[in-house]
């Protein structure tokens, strides 16, 4: 198990990079809607739970990293058809 101050400037990043991403109007909800369906709980423990990650008062543990960047996670682009007809093969 890593030292707590040898993933510190990963989790200080990390914060820093969702908390952009959740800055948006309702995506803290959202999100902690999607933690409750993979996890269990209600949407609204969860957003107090983000909210005091966000803030610094509480630390995340891996797997909850993990579920929040697979939340967070864009979907990749469905590929454009060429020449605006669909592929054959």
């Amino acid at each position: 198990m890593a030292h707590p101050s040898n993933d510190r400037p990963y989790v200080q990043a990390w914060l820093k990079r969702v908390g952009r991403q959740l800055s948006g109007s309702g995506r803290v909800s959202q999100v902690a809607m999607a933690l409750s369906m993979r996890q269990g709980g209600e949407r609204e423990e969860w957003s107090r739970r983000l909210r005091d990650i966000l803030s610094g008062r509480t630390k995340p543990g891996a797997q909850l990293i993990a579920d929040i960047d697979q939340i967070l996670a864009k979907p990749s682009p469905p590929s454009s058809p060429v020449d605006g007809q669909d592929r054959l093969f």
